[in-house]
């Protein structure tokens, strides 16, 4: 569990980052 929970940590926050920019994508639009 210990060696993932980085892994998975960063896939959060690449996915926090993504809803971001897919965001501003609408606001642009």
């Amino acid at each position: 569990m210990y060696i993932f929970a980085p892994y998975r940590q960063a896939l959060y926050l690449e996915e926090q980052q993504f809803e971001k920019d897919i965001q501003k994508v609408f606001v642009k639009t």
